[in-house]
């Protein structure tokens, strides 16, 4: 599935929850507050690639990426030149990848 330059923001959930086992590509796209997690990874999204491009993630209140229980097989996620803006933040010096399986 691919996201290419858009906006999504302003949401009371995650902007992204994976569930199932694709690859996505978010290209040069405008992730902007969230009051939840930015990517949200489910555990049964196995043998998912999730590949951010270019673009910007502005505003993480929650993670950053967050797996909350380990797929059967590990996700990769990769950030490639993306810039991350802390606004919102309480406090920037803290965790940012939550995958206490291993995700």
């Amino acid at each position: 599935m691919i996201f290419e330059n858009c906006t999504i923001g302003n949401n009371s959930v995650p902007h992204f929850w994976f569930q199932a086992p694709m690859w996505y590509y978010i290209n040069n796209c405008s992730l902007d507050y969230t009051d939840a997690d930015v990517l949200l990874v489910g555990n049964l999204a196995s043998v998912s690639r999730i590949l951010v491009q270019g673009g910007h993630i502005e505003g993480v209140p929650g993670y950053l990426v967050n797996c909350p229980s380990a797929p059967g097989i590990p996700v990769k996620v990769q950030f490639r030149d993306t810039q991350l803006y802390m606004n919102g933040a309480s406090n920037t010096m803290r965790q940012l990848i939550h995958a206490p399986g291993g995700g």
